[in-house]
């Protein structure tokens, strides 16, 4: 199988697992796009943080200064 996003053989991990990993959102969200273990780290997880962290608000703004003032 090759990985959807660099185009190189996705090998087996230790535990036999031979798919890859899920190559969303930079590919397909059925799951069908699947990516080797460099991709997954250097490229699909990131951009997932990215897009979490966008949608992350804080809830309370005086939480964060409060612990500012405990350091």
């Amino acid at each position: 199988m090759k990985c959807t996003l660099c185009g190189n053989d996705i090998e087996a991990q230790e535990n036999g697992w031979d798919q890859g990993h899920n190559a969303w959102p930079l590919g397909n969200q059925d799951g069908e796009d699947r990516c080797c273990g460099t991709c997954n780290m250097t490229k699909v997880l990131p951009e997932r943080l990215k897009m979490v962290m966008e949608k992350a608000t804080p809830t309370y703004i005086g939480d964060i200064n409060e612990l500012n003032e405990r350091s």
